[in-house]
C-alpha cells in the first residue's frame, strides 16, 4: 500500500502498482480539472467517498486516464453543476451522483455499460441526459426524483426497468422503452405526473406493483398481447386515464390495480383470470367486456360504421369505429336502440382516419382525448348543445383548419386543440371565462384569435409555438400572464398589456423573435424568469416603478435591446443572474440606486456596452457579471464591493483602467483574465485572496500589491503576462520569473 500525499491544488492521492487513486479533495477551487499523471503515474481511480458532500466545488473535468469511479464519489455535491466523463469509464457505479442538486445536464459516454442504483437519484435539476446504446442495465432508483427530467430515451439491450427507476419524476413528459424490456418493475414510474402517453413494447411480460400509480397526467396506455401479469396498485390514481384495454393474455390482475383511476375498461378476457383483485377493482362503474365472470355481458352495435356499447345498466358509449374502416365522413347517432348518447366519451375516435363528422344536437360534452390524433380531421361541426370539450379533445388533429365553438360551450380543458398545426382560426365564445393550459399550443397556422372580455384567466402555455400568430388583445380582466403563456409565437409584432395586469410569468414571451414594441403597464409588480428572452427586435424596455422583482434572464438574447430605462423611485432590489445577458447591442445602462445584489452574468457579452453604473450599496460583483463587455473602457467600483468573484471582467479587452476600492477582500478566479488592453491595476492590502489566473493574459498589465505578503491563494504560473509588484519590494516579470527591485539590492 502506497502513501497517502496531497499536491498543491489539494488533491489527495495514493499511488500503488504505478497506478494513482484520487483519495479525497481538501482543496478550495471550485472548478475542479483532475490530471491524468502524478508523479509520472497515470491517474486510474476515483474511490469511493472521494467529493462526498463537498460542497464548494462546481465543476470537474475527469481525464481519460481513469477507468473506475467508486460509488458514491460525488454524492452530496450540492453545488455541483457540472462533470465530464471520460470515455474510458466503463460504469456509474451505486449513487455516484445521488444529490447532485444543481446538477442540470451530464453526458454518458459510450464507454458506459451500466448505470448503478440511485446512481442519479435526487439529481433535482438534472434537464437532460442521454444514454449511450453501450448501456445494458440501468439499476434500482436510478432516476428517481429527477423533478426535472423531461425526457428520456431507454437504449436497446435494457432487460428490465427496474425498481422505482423514475421514481417521482415529476416533469418527465415522454419516456422510450425498448422492445428489448421484458418487465417493467415495482414502482418504476410512480407518481410521473407529467407523463401523458407511453408505449410499452409487446416484449412486456409483467407489469409490476404501483408502476404507474399516481401518473395523474396519463391519458392513455395501451397493454400489449404480451402482457400475462398487472400488479397490485398498478395504474392507481392514475386520474386522467379514461379507457384502459386488458388483452386476452392477462392471467393475474392485482388488488387496486385500477382503483381511482379509468371509468372504462375495455377487456378482451373470455374468462375471469386466474388471480383476479375484487378489492377495490370492482367499483368501477363503466365497462366493456366479453368476460361475463367479471362484470356481465354488454351489447355492442355498429352505426353507420361507428361501434356503440350498451352497458347492463342502459348506458351507451362510443367504442371507436368498425375494423377496416374506409369512410371519409361519419354520422353519430343520437340514439341508439332505446337509449341516447349524452356524450362522446373518451378515446371514442383515437387515432381514427376520418376526414369529417357530423355531432348531433343533443350531444352535451365532448370528452377527453374523444378525437385525439384524427390526423385526417378536416371539418367538424359542434351544435349548440355542447357545453363542455375535453382535455386534448383535438389534439393533434393536424388537417383541421377551423372550428366553430358555439354560446353553449362554458368549458375548454387543457390542450383541447393541442398540436392543430393547420388551424388557422377559432372562435372563443363569450361563456368562456378561462383560456386552460396548453389548449392552442403549437397550433402552428394559428394568425388570429379574439380573447373575449369574459376571459380572467389565460393559463399556461395557452398559445405556445403559435408560430403565425402576428397580434393578440388581453381582455382587461387578466391579472396574471401565465407561464410560457405566448413563447415562441416568433411572427408576434405587437401585444397590448392592459393596467389589470401584475404579474408577467416566466417565459410569457420568451423567443417572439419579432416582438418589436412591448408596454408594461404600472399595474405590473413581477417580471418572471426569462420572460422575454429571445425577443431579438425588442429595440426599447421602459420597466415602471411598481416593478419590485424581474426574474433571472428576462431579457437574455434580446440582441437588438439598445435602450433599458428603469424609472425613478423603482424599488427594484436585485438585478438577477443572466438578466441582460448577450444584449449586443446595449450601449448604456443605469442600474437603480435600490439594487443591493447584482447576480452571476448579468451582462456578460454585452459587447457594445460601454457605460455602466454600479450603485453603492453591491457587496458583490458576481461570476462573469461583466464578462466579455469587450466595449467596455472605464468602471467605477464602490466603496461598498467586498469580492469580485470568477470571470467578473474576464474578456473586457477594451477596459483600460479601474480603480479596486480598500474594502475588496477577495479577487475570484479569472476576474480579470484576457483583459489586453488594461495597463495599471493596484491590489489593496486587504485582498487576502487572489484565485488562480485572476489576471491571466493582461499582456500590458502592471499590478501593484500593497501587501507584504503573496496570499496563499495566489498561483504565479497562471498569472504569466503581466508584471506583478509586490509592496514594491520585489516583482514577478511577465513571464513568471521573480525579480528583485533594483532599489532595493
Amino acid at each position: 500500500m502506497g502513501f497517502y500525499r496531497t499536491t498543491k491544488t489539494g488533491i489527495t492521492y495514493e499511488i500503488e502498482n504505478g497506478e494513482v487513486s484520487i483519495i479525497e479533495y481538501v482543496g478550495e477551487n471550485k472548478n475542479i480539472i483532475i490530471p491524468d499523471t502524478i508523479e509520472g503515474f497515470p491517474v486510474t481511480n476515483i474511490v469511493e467517498y472521494c467529493f462526498f458532500e463537498n460542497n464548494q466545488i462546481k465543476s470537474v473535468v475527469i481525464p481519460e486516464s481513469v477507468t473506475s469511479i467508486g460509488k458514491y464519489a460525488f454524492a452530496d455535491c450540492k453545488n455541483l453543476r457540472s462533470i465530464v466523463i471520460p470515455n474510458s469509464v466503463p460504469s456509474i457505479g451505486d449513487y455516484v451522483f445521488y444529490n447532485c442538486s444543481k446538477l442540470e445536464n451530464i453526458i454518458v459516454p459510450n464507454s458506459v455499460t451500466s448505470i448503478g442504483n440511485g446512481a442519479f437519484s435526487d439529481c433535482k435539476n438534472l434537464k437532460n441526459i442521454i444514454i449511450p446504446n453501450s448501456v445494458t442495465s440501468i439499476g434500482e432508483s436510478a432516476f428517481s426524483n429527477c423533478n426535472k427530467l423531461e425526457n428520456i430515451t431507454i437504449p436497446n439491450g435494457i432487460p428490465k426497468i427496474k425498481e422505482c427507476a423514475f421514481y417521482e419524476c415529476n416533469n418527465l413528459k415522454n419516456i422510450v422503452i425498448p422492445n428489448t424490456v421484458t418487465s417493467i418493475e415495482k414502482r418504476a414510474f410512480v407518481s410521473c405526473s407529467s407523463l401523458k402517453n407511453i408505449v410499452i413494447p409487446n416484449s412486456v411480460t409483467k407489469i409490476g406493483d404501483h408502476a404507474f400509480a399516481n401518473c395523474k397526467s396519463l391519458g392513455s396506455i395501451v397493454i400489449p398481447n404480451s402482457v400475462t401479469s398487472i400488479g397490485e396498485g398498478t395504474f392507481s390514481n392514475c386520474s386522467s386515464l379514461k379507457s384502459i384495454v386488458i388483452p386476452a393474455s392477462v392471467v393475474e390482475v392485482g388488488d387496486y390495480a385500477f382503483d381511482h383511476s379509468p371509468t372504462i375498461i375495455m377487456t378482451e378476457l373470455l374468462l375471469k383470470p386466474s388471480r383476479w383483485g375484487e378489492y377495490r377493482n370492482s367499483l368501477i362503474d363503466k365497462i366493456y367486456t366479453s368476460c361475463p365472470t367479471i362484470y356481465g355481458y354488454v351489447k355492442t352495435v355498429i352505426i353507420d360504421s361507428v361501434k356503440y356499447a350498451i352497458s347492463n345498466v342502459g348506458k351507451v358509449y362510443i367504442i371507436g369505429l368498425e375494423d377496416n374502416f374506409s369512410k371519409s365522413e361519419i354520422k353519430i347517432a343520437l340514439q341508439i336502440e332505446d337509449y341516447i348518447l349524452n356524450s362522446i366519451t373518451n378515446f371514442s375516435f383515437i387515432n381514427s382516419t376520418m376526414k369529417s363528422v357530423i355531432i348531433p344536437n343533443g350531444i352535451e360534452e365532448i370528452e377527453d382525448y374523444a378525437f385525439n390524433n384524427c390526423i385526417n380531421l378536416e371539418n367538424i361541426v359542434i351544435p349548440n348543445s355542447v357545453t363542455s370539450i375535453g382535455k386534448g379533445a383535438f389534439n393533434n388533429c393536424k388537417s383541421l383548419k377551423n372550428i366553430t365553438i358555439p354560446n353553449s360551450v362554458t368549458s375548454i380543458k387543457p390542450e383541447a386543440f393541442y398540436g392543430c398545426e393547420n388551424l388557422t382560426s377559432i372562435n372563443i365564445p363569450n361563456s368562456i371565462t378561462s383560456i386552460e393550459e396548453g389548449v392552442f399550443s403549437n397550433c402552428k397556422s394559428l394568425k388570429n384569435i379574439v380573447i373575449p372580455n369574459s376571459v380572467t384567466s389565460i393559463k399556461p402555455e395557452a398559445f405556445y409555438k403559435c408560430e403565425n400568430l402576428t397580434n393578440i388583445n388581453i381582455p382587461n380582466n387578466i391579472t396574471n400572464i401565465e407561464n410560457s403563456a405566448f413563447s415562441c409565437c416568433k411572427n408576434l409584432v405587437e401585444i397590448h398589456i392592459p393596467n389589470s395586469v401584475t404579474n408577467i410569468e416566466d417565459n410569457a414571451f420568451s423567443g417572439c423573435e419579432n416582438l418589436v414594441e412591448m408596454h408594461i403597464p404600472n399595474s405590473v409588480t413581477s417580471i418572471g424568469t426569462s420572460a422575454f428572452s429571445g425577443c431579438r427586435n425588442l429595440v426599447e424596455m421602459h420597466i415602471p416603478n411598481s416593478v419590485t422583482s424581474i426574474g433571472g434572464g428576462a431579457f437574455y438574447d434580446c440582441t437588438n435591446l439598445t435602450t433599458v430605462i428603469f424609472e425613478e423611485n423603482i424599488k427594484l432590489t436585485t438585478i438577477e443572474d443572466l438578466l441582460f445577458c448577450e444584449c449586443i447591442n446595449l450601449v448604456n445602462i443605469t442600474i437603480p440606486a435600490s439594487v443591493l445584489d447584482i447576480g452571476s452574468a448579468a451582462f456578460l457579452s454585452c459587447t457594445n456596452l460601454i457605460n455602466i453604473n454600479i450603485p453603492d450599496n453591491i457587496s458583490i460583483i458576481g461570476r462573469g457579471t461583466l464578462g466579455n463587455c469587450s466595449s467596455l473602457k472605464n468602471i467605477v467600483i464602490p466603496d461598498s464591493v467586498t469580492s469580485i468573484e470568477e470571470g467578473a471582467f474576464f474578456a473586457c479587452s477594451s477596459l483600460k483602467n479601474i480603480i479596486i476600492p480598500n474594502s475588496v477582500t477577495s479577487i475570484g478566479e479569472g476576474a480579470f483574465m484576457d483583459c489586453s488592453s488594461l495597463e495599471k491595476i493596484v491590489i489593496p492590502k486587504n485582498v487576502a485572496i487572489v484565485r488562480n489566473a485572476a489576471f491571466k493574459n493582461c499582456v500590458n498589465l502592471e499590478i501593484y500589491a500593497e501587501a507584504t505578503k503573496i496570499p496563499d491563494t495566489w498561483d504565479t504560473e497562471e498569472n504569466i503576462g503581466s508584471t506583478i509588484y509586490w509592496a514594491g519590494l520585489w516583482h514577478y516579470s511577465k513571464d513568471g520569473k521573480p525579480i528583485l527591485n533594483s532599489k532595493n539590492k
